[in-house]
C-alpha cells in the first residue's frame, strides 16, 4: 500500500513538474533587458537579455551578449549563443543567421539542410517561402525539399496560412496557391486579390474574432505558442484572448542607456529645409541654424560631417547619445541627398578584415513607405544640421564614423561624392551587419 502510495505521490509530482514547466511565460522589459514573468505576473527568469522572444515549441531565442542561443523555460541555454540573429521554432525549425547566412537548425542546434538561400521565411503549414542565389522565389517543406521550384515569374509568395498562400506573378497576376504549390481555382470571379492591411476585425484561428474599433497603428500583433494575443508598444506588453486581457506589464526604464541592437538598422535622421515665420518655434522640427562667428567646431569653406562624442545627449527619449553636425561653411548652398524626408546619411563600423562596413540602410518597404526613392535637399551657406544620434554597444569594439552623399553639382547625380566624418570610437554586435530576420506577422 505504501508502495502505490508513494509511486502515486512521485507520478502527481512528475505531472505537477510537466504542469509548471508548460506554464505560459510572458515576455517583460526591465531597464533595457527582458525576462520573463507567469500569468500572476511572478519573474520566473530574470530581466538579463538585450533581446528575447516568446516561447514557441518550449524553447526561446535570446540575446544576453553578443549572439544568440535558445533557453528553456526554466533559463538555461539548450542551444548556446552562436547565431548572430535567431526567431523562435515552428514545426520544429528555426530560422537563424549563422557566420553571416541565413540557414534553418533543427532544435539540437545542427544545421537542418544543406541548401543556401539569400533569405529563408518562417515555417507555416510545414511550407517556407525562400529566395534563391538567383533571387527567384521558392517554397519548401520542413526536409527542405523543394515544393514550388524557384521562378521568375513569381514576384513574392506571402507566408502560408490555413493551407494556402499569396501568390503574386508576373505572368498570370496574383491567385491563391494550396501547400503543393498548385493555384486555388475559387467558386466566383474577382478582378484582383490585395492582402488586408491594419487589424480591424481580426480573424484568430485560435480565440475567434477580434473586434476593434481602430487598427493598432504602431503595434505589432503575434499568437503566441499558448494561444494568447501579444500586444506590445512602446516597450509595453499586453496579453489577451477572446475573454479579454490576462496579463499587461508596464516597463520600468534606468534612462538613458546604450543602445544594443543586433541588425542593420535604417537611417532615421529627419531634417526640414525651409523655415517660415508662419511656424511656431516649439513646432520646428529640425530646421538648418546659422553658423555665427562663435561657432569655432567647423573647419572654413568647408561641407562635411562632425561627430562630437563628448556632446552628449539624450535620444529618442531613451538613449544615450551624441551630437553630430552636418555643416555648410562654404559661400554656395550645398546639394544633398535624401530617403523619406530623412538625410541620406548613414553610420559605419571598422570590421575586424579592416573594411569599412554600414551600419544603416535606407527604409525598408513597409507599410509607411512604398519605395526607398532618393531626392535633392539644400543646406544653405553658412549653416548647419543639429542632429541627437545614439550610442550604440556590443561586443565588438571597433572604430566608427558617418557617411552622407554630397552633390557637387545639383542635378547631376554623376557628381555624387560621398563625405565622411572624423573617426571615434565605439562597440557593436556581429547581427548588426546583417538585414534584419522577421518573424511573420499575421
Amino acid at each position: 500500500m505504501r508502495i502505490v502510495y508513494m509511486l502515486t505521490l512521485l507520478i502527481m509530482m512528475g505531472i505537477s513538474d510537466l504542469s509548471a514547466q508548460r506554464a505560459p511565460l510572458y515576455l517583460i522589459r526591465e531597464g533595457g533587458k527582458f525576462g520573463y514573468v507567469n500569468k500572476d505576473k511572478k519573474i520566473v527568469i530574470t530581466p538579463r537579455f538585450f533581446a528575447a522572444y516568446n516561447f514557441w515549441e518550449g524553447l526561446a531565442p535570446v540575446r544576453e551578449a553578443g549572439l544568440y542561443g535558445y533557453i528553456d523555460t526554466s533559463g538555461h541555454y539548450v542551444i548556446p549563443p552562436r547565431f548572430e540573429q535567431a526567431l523562435p521554432f515552428h514545426g520544429g525549425l528555426a530560422r537563424v543567421y549563422e557566420n553571416g547566412k541565413p540557414v534553418y537548425i533543427d532544435k539540437s542546434g545542427h544545421k537542418a539542410f544543406d541548401d543556401v538561400y539569400v533569405s529563408v521565411r518562417t515555417f507555416n503549414d510545414n511550407r517556407a517561402i525562400v529566395v534563391d542565389s538567383q533571387y527567384h522565389t521558392g517554397v519548401i517543406d520542413t526536409r527542405g525539399k523543394m515544393i514550388v521550384e524557384p521562378a521568375f515569374d513569381y514576384l513574392s509568395i506571402a507566408d502560408f496560412q490555413y493551407g494556402h498562400a499569396y501568390a503574386n506573378t508576373r505572368a498570370h497576376g496574383a491567385y491563391f496557391i494550396d501547400t503543393m504549390g498548385k493555384k486555388i481555382d475559387l467558386p466566383y470571379q474577382y478582378d484582383k486579390i490585395e492582402r488586408a492591411k491594419g487589424w480591424n476585425n481580426t480573424k484568430s484561428k485560435l480565440d475567434g474574432v477580434i473586434a476593434s474599433r481602430e487598427p493598432f497603428d504602431d503595434m505589432e500583433l503575434i499568437y503566441t505558442a499558448n494561444g494568447q494575443i501579444e500586444i506590445s508598444s512602446a516597450g509595453d506588453f499586453s496579453y489577451m484572448d477572446s475573454s479579454g486581457l490576462l496579463a499587461q506589464h508596464a516597463p520600468s526604464y534606468t534612462l538613458p542607456y546604450n543602445k544594443n541592437i543586433d541588425y542593420l538598422e535604417e537611417i532615421n535622421y529627419r531634417i526640414d529645409t525651409v523655415s517660415s515665420p508662419e511656424i511656431k518655434p516649439e513646432d520646428w522640427e529640425n530646421y538648418p541654424k546659422k553658423i555665427t562667428s562663435a561657432d569655432t567646431l567647423f573647419p572654413a569653406a568647408k561641407i562635411g560631417i562632425l561627430a562630437v562624442p563628448d556632446a552628449k545627449i539624450v535620444a529618442d527619449e531613451r538613449y544615450n547619445g551624441h551630437k553630430v553636425f552636418v555643416f555648410n561653411a562654404g559661400q554656395k548652398t550645398a546639394t544633398l541627398l535624401t530617403t523619406h524626408d530623412r538625410l541620406l546619411m548613414w553610420l559605419e563600423a571598422l570590421t575586424k578584415d579592416n573594411e569599412w562596413v554600414p551600419l544603416e540602410t535606407t527604409p525598408r518597404g513597409n507599410r509607411h513607405f512604398s519605395s526607398n526613392f532618393i531626392r535633392q535637399t539644400s543646406l544653405p551657406a553658412q549653416s548647419y544640421w543639429e542632429l541627437n544620434c545614439p550610442v550604440y554597444e556590443g561586443t565588438f569594439k571597433t572604430k566608427m564614423r558617418y557617411a552622407m552623399c554630397y552633390l557637387p553639382k545639383a542635378d547631376n547625380y554623376a557628381s555624387q561624392v560621398i563625405i565622411y566624418s572624423n573617426e571615434f570610437s565605439g562597440s557593436i554586435n556581429p547581427g548588426q551587419l546583417l538585414t534584419p530576420l522577421y518573424e511573420s506577422r499575421l
